[in-house]
């Protein structure tokens, strides 16, 4: 039987071992497949005559469905609950023996303690320099040496383990990108039903990197020499190994395979998720910042390159920045104050010189009131040149500003900083050594933004507009 994905396994033991590190993850992966092989080695009888091959998942489905073979699971777990929270020792004990099993694969190494007239150099030292096999490094166990205990290398480390599988790995990927990795085994040196640990490990880029590769992940367990994989990503560079297991131990994983790189397109990102729009803030000006954050949407084939960050007002006039693809928020400022604006925030990946695109997430948010009278209005104090007359009437005249050098400017004394779509009170008062005069007022009315683009002049940034745009 041929099973695709991650097949769900019954383990006939529970084994609770810390995942801080890498090795010790390989290592309850391992007790659990030895776990599960003593299981089904316990009904080997029955097993024989109901399959004609003992190396196919389905023994694993009858023994998740088996009474007495599930009872046993249920007695193990609860022998490991009873060690662990000091319950009565005849606690659910249903296989005293499998729950010594679960004990020794727990405090033991694989392996036998060599005969103590064997030791030499430190190891026939009369101290007592280790009390447990996980106090010794590597495969070494702590043994007797008659006289104390050291650390020493094993023996009959592989006795009754089953062979490495062959390290050549078969990789066929179909049209929906489903990747099947095959693999063959030596013959098996015992007749416990052997499972296979498979891992792999991957790197993003244009070529395979073993440097670069992200840490050895166990995808699934099995007792067949294929499996069918459906989470394989393009633009990845793939290897894999495998391991071969029975309740006696294993001689480790194989040698990585060559590396698998799918001939699959990738997809588009997905959209970000849960944009928010916070701090509000509201400057000198009456001008308003927001900070824009949001989600960052799930691992996708390709790697996040960029967002794409759009706003609008009620103008409809479009503004958008970048955000790299590491960071999740943006801040927007030279907004108006107590005004709806419209935000739509897209990911963007690249495959190859192909710009990939997710979907548009967008969010309406208003921005807080000015707390002035009036939100933009700026003072302008620009000093006249002297005159030597002194008019008895003052007569001001000013025409439409105008753009020029790439600013807007007004007339004959040059006022700059302005702003487009505004209206703007001039007022000019004449000083004398007797102190201010009656002054002249007068008013002038800035162009809108789109009108120096009809008149050949460069694309303009009018985010500046003021409020009558």
């Amino acid at each position: 039987m041929f099973v695709s994905g991650v097949l769900p396994i019954l383990l006939c033991c529970v084994v609770k071992l810390s995942a801080r590190r890498t090795g010790a993850e390989d290592g309850e992966k391992i007790n659990s497949a030895r776990c599960t092989s003593r299981c089904l080695t316990l009904h080997i009888t029955q097993l024989t005559s109901t399959f004609t091959h003992l190396q196919s998942d389905e023994v694993l489905g009858w023994c998740e469905n088996h009474r007495r073979c599930a009872q046993l699971a249920v007695g193990l777990s609860a022998y490991s609950h009873a060690r662990n929270y000091g319950k009565p020792e005849g606690f659910f004990l249903t296989s005293f023996a499998s729950a010594e099993f679960l004990q020794s694969l727990q405090t033991q190494k694989q392996g036998d303690c060599p005969s103590p007239q064997r030791a030499s150099g430190f190891a026939a030292a009369c101290v007592e320099s280790c009390s447990a096999d996980r106090e010794c490094s590597g495969s070494k166990k702590c043994c007797s040496n008659g006289c104390g205990h050291t650390c020493q290398a094993p023996a009959n480390l592989y006795k009754g383990v089953p062979l490495k599988p062959r390290k050549d790995m078969a990789f066929l990927e179909d049209q929906h990108g489903q990747l099947e990795v095959t693999w063959m085994s030596k013959f098996n040196v015992s007749i416990e039903p052997a499972l296979y640990i498979l891992q792999r490990r991957w790197n993003h880029g244009i070529h395979p990197s073993e440097d670069d590769a992200s840490p050895w992940h166990t995808v699934l367990m099995t007792m067949e020499e294929r499996v069918l994989l459906k989470d394989v990503r393009p633009h990845r560079w793939y290897q894999f190994r495998v391991s071969a297991v029975n309740s006696q131990g294993t001689r480790g994983f194989t040698t990585p395979s060559k590396h698998f790189f799918s001939a699959r397109d990738p997809l588009p990102p997905e959209r970000p998720q849960n944009i928010s729009a916070e701090n509000q803030t509201v400057s000198a000006d009456g001008r308003v910042s927001v900070l824009l954050r949001w989600d960052p949407p799930r691992e996708g084939d390709l790697l996040l390159h960029h967002y794409k960050v759009t706003w609008s007002g009620p103008s409809g006039k479009e503004s958008s920045r970048v955000a790299d693809g590491n960071l999740a928020e943006m801040e927007l400022g030279g907004l108006q104050p107590d005004t709806t604006y419209i935000v739509n925030i897209q990911a963007v990946s690249f495959w190859g010189q192909k710009r990939l695109k997710s979907g548009r997430s967008q969010l309406s948010f208003k921005t807080a009131a000015s707390t002035g009278s009036s939100p933009i209005a700026r003072d302008f104090s620009n000093e006249l040149p002297v005159s030597r007359s002194s008019p008895r009437v003052l007569r001001l005249d000013a025409t439409a500003p105008h753009y020029h050098n790439d600013q807007l400017q007004g007339t004959h004394f040059v006022i700059t900083g302005l702003l487009f779509a505004c209206k703007y009170k001039v007022t000019v008062t004449p000083l004398s050594e007797q102190g201010e005069k009656a002054g002249a007022v007068t008013s002038v009315t800035t162009p809108q933004c789109s009108t120096p683009k009809g008149r050949g002049k460069k694309l303009l940034s009018c985010a500046q507009d003021g409020i009558a745009d």
